[in-house]
């Protein structure tokens, strides 16, 4: 699908290394300004990506008496909770009644990931669904409204809240697994689904910017080092600069600091009991947006490990790329997992930067500019009372993983694959899209996964979100087997409503046999319906 990854991430990172550079000449040289950026976060069509993964105030109120009971499989799914959530419901007793103030749930006796549904199996495995050790999933609560009544009510169902958004009508919660149900029972909750999570959108090569863009002859020649300016990075963590085992924390020593070679300024990283990078002042100051605030952006710590062995670095990279350009400006990091917390930080560089960028984007959003994270950063940009002049975003890095194109109809009928009526999609190359399996059209889009191998599909389709007429539903189909081994319908993506144009599925390959296996993701317009998007 056009060039190849490498290289035009190169040509990116020089492009945003200009960038950065025309920024902080700008800053220092000119009177203060406003440039506002669209954030393309989303392009239109199918993003699939594929990875081999080695693994993965209070109220009184009071029951004691908490009633346990499976759900029963034959019962109709809990129309609050999308499909992955409610799945997750089923598989675990659920309780009913309220829970002392300040109490935590215990999760089930024997919970393990490894014993769910394999449909939420592969979601924890993928991070799409993010179940912590004591049984507690990440969710957003889409609410009637947002009052203190309701959230008191929340947290005796047994939430415990981490962000409120009162003009969304969202707020994001831990709840357990067991209170799923409880929860979705309150009659101000409208649904339960999954946050949007930050992805990372820079590639594996970093560029060797500063002299190709010659800043080095501009801090030569017109004496611009950055003095003065205030610098504020947006990536996943600032991994590998601080000690371990420390409260107050200098530079790492099992591996060499980026403070140790004079990649980094010097300054000094703060550790909570559980060792956990809280904050970081001096030279870089930084501050944690994710729920767990932890400002490495570590992988959980699971066996086999989740994460690929850089997960949490790239921040760091980053920062450094900046120490380079302007030796002298002051650092700031702050990172974030889900979009309301995305806006928490970007709130937080724009009240205190001069310029600032990012490297993270979201899935299953507008990509037009009318996401609330498009619209909450126009707005911190053009606010007159924040300092900052400039801020830069990775627009992306999905080319060889991404499709793009109207329906066209194959005219092959989704009877004959198993599927329910309805025609498939022809996927086919075109001005947008390379067909480099030299496949010739065909009814669907061929990927192989090798054992323990995963694949994220997101479908997008040109509807208004929130008020999606049309709907496409999307699958994965095993080319030994014919087997449909992942499916999104009827608007279900986990973590959009169902009101939204978007379907998703997270699926990871599990078969005994080392060898791979070919898939074919499908799409479908049920019952030919839809109209052409």
């Amino acid at each position: 699908m056009g060039q190849s990854c490498r290289s035009r991430c190169f040509r990116s990172r020089v492009l945003w290394t200009v960038g950065i550079l025309l920024a902080l000449l700008f800053t220092l040289l000119t009177p203060a300004g406003r440039i506002r950026q669209r954030r393309n976060r989303k392009s239109a069509g199918v993003l699939s990506n594929v990875r081999d993964r080695l693994s993965l105030g209070s109220s009184p109120q009071f029951f004691p008496s908490l009633l346990a009971a499976p759900l029963d499989p034959a019962s109709p799914q809990n129309p609050k909770l999308t499909t992955l959530l409610d799945d997750l419901a089923r598989a675990v007793p659920q309780q009913r009644g309220a829970i002392p103030v300040g109490e935590r749930v215990a999760p089930p006796p024997g919970f393990e990931i490894e014993v769910l549904p394999k449909s939420v199996r592969d979601a924890a495995r993928g991070r799409m669904l993010r179940l912590n050790q004591n049984a507690e999933v990440q969710v957003y609560l889409h609410l009637a409204e947002v009052t203190d009544d309701h959230l008191r009510e929340l947290r005796a169902a047994g939430a415990a809240i981490e962000i409120t958004d009162a003009p969304r009508r969202i707020v994001q919660a831990r709840v357990p697994a067991t209170r799923l149900g409880a929860v979705a029972d309150l009659p101000f909750v409208q649904l339960v689904r999954l946050p949007n999570y930050a992805v990372r959108h820079t590639g594996s090569v970093e560029t060797e910017g500063d002299a190709i863009v010659l800043a080095n002859q501009v801090r030569s020649h017109l004496g611009v080092d950055g003095t003065g300016v205030r610098v504020g990075v947006l990536s996943d963590g600032l991994k590998g600069v601080f000690a371990n085992n420390c409260t107050t924390c200098g530079p790492a020593t099992t591996t060499p600091s980026p403070m140790t070679t004079g990649d980094l300024p010097t300054s000094t990283g703060t550790r909570n009991s559980s060792s956990v990078l809280t904050a970081s002042s001096g030279g870089i100051t930084g501050k944690s947006f994710q729920s767990n605030h932890d400002l490495e952006g570590l992988p959980p710590r699971t066996n086999p490990p989740c994460g690929f062995p850089g997960a949490g670095a790239e921040g760091t990279a980053l920062l450094e790329i900046i120490h380079d350009l302007a030796p002298k400006a002051q650092l700031y990091f702050a990172n974030a997992d889900t979009d309301l917390a995305f806006n928490q930080a970007v709130n937080y560089l724009a009240q205190n930067t001069d310029v600032a960028m990012d490297d993270l984007g979201f899935f299953g959003l507008p990509f037009d500019g009318t996401s609330d994270v498009s619209m909450n950063t126009a707005a911190a940009l053009n606010n007159s009372s924040n300092p900052i002049r400039a801020y830069f975003t990775a627009v992306g890095n999905e080319a060889n993983t991404h499709y793009l194109g109207a329906y066209a109809d194959s005219g092959v009928d989704g009877t004959t694959i198993g599927l329910p009526a309805g025609h498939l999609h022809r996927f086919q190359a075109t001005s947008n899209t390379s067909d480099v399996l030299g496949l010739g059209p065909q009814p669907y889009d061929l990927i192989e996964l090798p054992t323990n191998g995963e694949v994220v599909v997101v479908l997008e389709w040109d509807d208004r979100f929130g008020a999606s007429t049309n709907d496409y539903d999307l699958f994965l189909v095993e080319q030994s087997t014919g087997a449909v081994v992942a499916r999104s319908t009827n608007r279900d993506c986990p973590f959009a409503t169902p009101r939204d144009p978007v379907e998703c599925f997270d699926y990871t390959y599990t078969a005994s046999s080392p060898n791979p296996d070919s898939f074919h993701i499908v799409i479908q317009n049920p019952g030919n319906s839809a109209a052409v998007k």
